[in-house]
């Protein structure tokens, strides 16, 4: 996968694309857009572990990119993904976890 450039981004234009009567549509690159992780209530009196785990799951996007553009070119499973994942990302995933989760991974992700 490779990200292509339409020119840089105008939030202006962009703004002005978003809406179908514009008279005068502009060249914009889309500006990044936040990803949010949302829980309801009962999910989070019920599982607040998870929901804890999921309050810190932040992917840079590169290495988002960078995996997808693996599991694409390899024909790989998303669990194949989630593997090199954890086996490329120590650094980023080890945040997430508690001290006995991080050390269980640990001791068999090599």
């Amino acid at each position: 996968m490779k990200k292509l450039s339409i020119g840089p981004i105008d939030a202006k234009v962009h703004s002005g694309n978003q809406n179908k009567g514009t008279a005068n549509p502009g060249v914009s690159d889309f500006p990044p857009a936040p990803v949010l992780t949302v829980v309801t209530s009962a999910f989070k009196k019920r599982e607040p572990a998870i929901a804890k785990l999921m309050s810190k799951v932040s992917f840079d996007v590169e290495v988002m990119n960078g995996l997808l553009a693996w599991k694409k070119d390899k024909g790989a499973s998303a669990e194949e993904a989630a593997v090199r994942f954890l086996n490329t990302q120590k650094s980023t995933w080890t945040n997430w976890v508690n001290d006995g989760a991080r050390k269980k991974l640990s001791a068999i992700i090599k």
